[in-house]
């Protein structure tokens, strides 16, 4: 699925990219490396990984790309994760030249559609939510809560030093789409138990140290719009 936008000047287009495209993941990975911070990032072996769905199709990565002619100027990475039905939102960058021009939500809306359409194909209707990790200085981060209607969990949430990732905390940021209520804290445990065991691929999450200190952080309330 491809849409395209802009004038003649800052024309771009968006464009899923099938899990074969060996040579447009590598390109989307230096594009990443190149926008994020050290240790924010897997090494493309890792990143390799990322990107090829689990045994079973219980997670399913969307990755979206911007063009523009024959230059990537965005990239997005998405993973669909059947067993507890969240679009979770792993890497996204845009070039500096084309920040502020849409490119960004123009992918966003396209790994949208694109993870709903894994949880319509797997009997699911649509999804849950769509998951992120921002950062607290994130510009990301008041549009969601503000445009969005997403929410911040109120844990300390941190990224687990595996995988070549460097320990982070973050904003865990929940926007909800087919559920009405807010995930309790079993279910939102449940929900960083699984980023944990299919995203960064850790087969002991109950006893890691990273899971352990955001359990013990969760209060009563479990999520709050951000202040």
């Amino acid at each position: 699925m491809t849409a395209s936008q802009g004038d003649s000047a800052s024309r771009f287009e968006v464009r899923e990219v099938p899990e074969s495209d060996d040579a447009r993941l590598r390109e989307g990975h230096a594009l990443l490396r190149e926008e994020m911070l050290p240790g924010e990032v897997e090494p493309l072996d890792e990143f390799m990984k990322t990107a090829t769905p689990s045994t079973g199709g219980t997670v399913v990565p969307v990755i979206v790309c911007a063009m523009s002619g024959a230059e990537m100027i965005g990239f997005n990475v998405g993973l669909y994760l059947q067993d507890v039905n969240v679009g979770f939102i792993a890497y996204s960058a845009v070039g500096p030249r084309w920040r502020r021009l849409g490119v960004y939500t123009a992918m966003r809306a396209l790994l949208v559609a694109a993870m709903q359409r894994g949880a319509a194909g797997r009997g699911r209707g649509q999804l849950d939510y769509i998951v992120s990790e921002l950062d607290e200085s994130s510009p990301l981060l008041r549009p969601y809560v503000d445009e969005l209607n997403a929410l911040v969990a109120q844990c300390a949430y941190e990224q687990p030093a595996v995988q070549g990732l460097a320990s982070r905390h973050l904003k865990l940021v929940l926007q909800p789409l087919g559920k009405r209520g807010l995930p309790r804290t079993g279910s939102l445990l449940e929900i960083v138990g699984e980023i944990y065991r299919s995203v960064y691929r850790i087969s002991d999450v109950l006893d890691h140290p990273a899971y352990r200190r955001v359990a013990a952080s969760l209060d009563s309330t479990p999520l709050a719009v951000a202040g």
